[in-house]
């Protein structure tokens, strides 16, 4: 384990991340059983893998933290991002672009109008005529989508190239 890449580091963590919650299944089955089948695993055997794997997954994620904070790269305007910025900044991307999808648009900008019968009450039925609008049609929203996703896409690759060139440091590493 010793001089791994962040792109490493993330995929170990992502292991012991499954590694754990397996060993988590397990430990219920490990403590109370059927005295006619005994379990796999011994209890004692259990906590030990889970203590394991937490540890290991505690040390990836402090450096990968430290990586994160003091490693950065260069925006597409030259400046320079942390990769902890590098991450924030695509998960707000791609908050904004689900944002923008469920974004209820029409072709034009005041895209339809009609009419409709509504119960009034006790006086009986009413027309009720209505026009709606939109301030962004929908091509202008794909358009600010498209955008996004390229944003998206060209720090997405910047921050892969960091993760496979940038090594962990540490007492471990």
């Amino acid at each position: 384990m010793e001089n791994i890449t962040l792109s490493e580091a993330l995929r170990r963590i992502k292991a012991l991340k499954g590694d754990i919650a397996r060993w988590s299944k397990i430990l219920p089955e490990s403590n109370t059983w059927d005295e006619d089948r005994a379990p796999t695993y011994s209890l004692p055997e259990v906590l030990q893998k889970l203590d394991e794997a937490v540890a290991e997954l505690i040390v990836l994620k402090t450096a990968l933290a430290s990586a994160n904070a003091s490693c950065s790269l260069q925006e597409a305007s030259g400046e320079s991002l942390s990769l902890t910025g590098a991450v924030t900044r695509l998960s707000e991307l791609k908050s904004r672009m689900a944002l923008l999808e469920a974004l209820p648009t029409y072709s034009s900008h005041s895209a339809l109008t009609g009419s409709r019968v509504e119960h009034s009450g006790a006086s009986g039925y009413l027309t009720v005529r209505f026009a709606l609008n939109c301030s962004m049609t929908t091509r202008e929203r794909d358009d600010q989508l498209q955008k996004l996703r390229d944003e998206f896409a060209a720090l997405n690759a910047r921050l892969e190239a960091a993760n496979n060139s940038f090594r962990l440091s540490g007492p471990r590493f």
